[in-house]
């Protein structure tokens, strides 16, 4: 009776870890959130979208997105979009990049030169990565210090989403 009773524990335990190991094996690594949209003038957008808090809390929009035609990136840039009536950005004032090994950079403030609406800018930063991005690496976290009208905040960017954004850019 004892031993009929371990050998069906055994199975069951088996049987359950064998279960395991084939949800486990089929899920993939990381799911990203790149889209891919048609565009005018016949160019292609990717873009990756992901929601990052600053030091103080509040919740900004990244979108990191390119534009190609005909096989060739026509722009690379970063959207930072706070929370209307919370954020007030300074336009044109640089983003300010640095890396987990201290590294710095400056990516320029192209709100102007974009098709945004002037009355966004309050809420609304775009910065042009194309200078800066083949030296940014993946492996390490990231942190973007954004110029506000009452102080600069910043907002960590853990390695996930830079390697996402460098997904991004490997289409």
């Amino acid at each position: 009776m004892a031993i009929q009773w371990c050998k069906r524990l055994l199975a069951k335990g088996l049987s359950f870890l064998l279960g395991l190991c084939l949800v486990f094996i089929g899920m993939p690594g990381a799911i990203a959130s790149i889209h891919t949209y048609p565009d005018k003038d016949q160019q292609v957008m990717y873009r990756s979208l992901q929601t990052l808090r600053d030091k103080r809390g509040q919740a900004w929009q990244t979108v990191f997105y390119k534009r190609v035609k005909d096989g060739v990136v026509g722009s690379l840039h970063l959207r930072l979009v706070g929370f209307p009536g919370v954020t007030e950005l300074v336009h044109p004032r640089s983003l300010h990049i640095v890396n987990g090994t201290g590294k710095a950079w400056d990516a320029p403030d192209v709100f102007a030169a974009s098709n945004l609406k002037p009355e966004l800018g309050m809420h609304v930063g775009e910065y042009d990565l194309k200078p800066v991005i083949d030296v940014l690496g993946t492996k390490r976290p990231l942190w973007l210090e954004i110029p506000l009208a009452e102080a600069t905040t910043t907002i960590p960017v853990p390695p996930f989403a830079v390697r996402e954004w460098q997904q991004v850019l490997d289409r």
